[in-house]
């Protein structure tokens, strides 16, 4: 009769749940010296170094919007006081135009008015 040949292979026995190391680290993710512990630290570098990029962005658009918001606020100012400016002038002119009809009215009718 033939012999026959049995071939054992060694394998990982799966943890129960009670074999579970504390801080719910289950098994490894890769063989050699990297921990879950390491990948979970692995994965909160990325996460800040993204968050970090989203922050860079964020602070460039928020810059160039103050940049923005000044020039504008600059132009405002310009448009301000040109108009304060042309105001006076208006204001001027057109109290010197009522006193010139002012006195053109009191010489015009004055003798009707204040004749005997």
């Amino acid at each position: 009769m033939p012999s026959k040949k049995v071939l054992i292979m060694a394998s990982r026995p799966q943890p129960s749940p009670e074999n579970v190391p504390p801080g719910g680290e289950g098994l490894p993710l890769a063989p050699g010296p990297i921990s879950p512990s390491d990948m979970r630290g692995v994965f909160t570098a990325v996460d800040l170094y993204r968050s970090l990029g989203r922050l860079e962005k964020a602070t460039e658009v928020l810059e160039n919007a103050i940049a923005r918001h000044d020039k504008d606020l600059n132009q405002l100012g310009k448009i301000a006081h040109t108009a304060k400016t042309l105001g006076n002038i208006t204001l001027t002119l057109t109290s010197g135009i009522g006193v010139a009809i002012l006195i053109y009215l009191y010489h015009h009718f004055a003798p009707l008015l204040f004749s005997k």
